[in-house]
Order: C-alpha cells, then structure tokens, then sequence
C-alpha cells in the first residue's frame, strides 16, 4: 500500500565475507555484494502490530519504504564536525545495518547510492544517517530496481555530483 510519509524505496547491499572475514571478490578482484533481506514489523493505520505475547509480527522483505527528513534534520554532527550527509526516515525494521553497508535509493527522480553511517530504530520507526557515494566500487548480485510506487512530486537530497546526468537543480 502506498504510504505518503514514505514514499521512495530502498535496499541493503552488503559485500560479501568468507569464513575469515576477508571479502569476497569476483574473477576481476572486485567485492561481491548481495542484497540483504529486512525483517520489516508489519504496520496497520501507521501501527506497528503485535502478537499474543507482545512480540512484533514481522515479515521478510527485499526492499522497504523510506521519507527524506527536512533539510535542517539532514545530517548528523558530532560537535562541529559533520558525520553524515543525510537522514531517512523508514517504517520499524529490526535487521542490523552495519555502518559501511551500501543503502540503494530510489525516489521519484533516480537511483543512487549510499553508504551507512548509523541507523537507530525507535517506537515510531527507523531512522538512517548515510553518505552518499560518489565513486561506486561495490556491483550488486541483482542489479534489478524496486518500484518507486507513485511517480509524480521530487526527491528532497540534492544532487550534488559533477555527473551530468540532467538534474541541473540542487533540492533541500
């Protein structure tokens, strides 16, 4: 169902270890990566639910929804350092992301990547701090895109690369 508080997509990539804890890596020597699937709570009216002990009831998911914060609530600081370039908001998801973990996004306007900074899941949902990646190293195992749902209205991050890539406007 489509939720306006959020309404773009994301997935989980995150590189493959061996038995060592070293990276996997293809015949080019480049990581593998593979999509991480959540543990999503399943929300009636905004809710979360819950079972007969009080335990959420969750499903699997590939990909879950997520909502741009305001542009003042953007990013994340430690004092007066900037730690992450921008903050989502996303309904409750209790799969661990570790920072360093690639986030895919895809709102009304592009796809585009971000690496994991710190994610905090509280009574109204999930919140993730990411950098967005500029130079990407990382190929996924699916490079299959989720559905954006409604396609109409603009994305709230700006794009800030030197790519031309036809987005001319800076938005946030």
């Amino acid at each position: 169902m489509y939720n306006p508080q959020f309404p773009h997509t994301l997935r989980v990539i995150r590189e493959g270890l061996d038995e060592h804890g070293d990276p996997i890596t293809d015949e080019n020597g480049d990581p593998v990566a593979a999509v991480v699937t959540l543990t999503a709570v399943v929300m009636v009216d905004s809710q979360p639910t819950f079972d007969a002990d009080g335990k959420f009831i969750t499903e699997e998911v590939d990909s879950i929804p997520f909502g741009y914060r305001q542009s003042s609530m953007n990013t994340m600081r430690a004092g007066d350092v900037i730690v992450s370039d921008y903050k989502i908001s996303c309904p409750i998801f209790l799969t661990p992301l570790n920072p360093g973990d690639i986030l895919e996004l895809t709102d009304y306007e592009k796809t585009f990547r971000g690496v994991v900074v710190k994610k905090d899941t509280f009574n109204l949902g999930t919140l993730i701090w990411f950098d967005r990646i500029k130079n990407e190293g990382v190929k996924p195992v699916d490079n299959t895109s989720p559905s954006t749902g409604d396609n109409s209205g603009s994305g709230d991050v700006p794009d800030n690369d030197d790519e031309d890539d036809g987005d001319e406007s800076e938005n946030g």
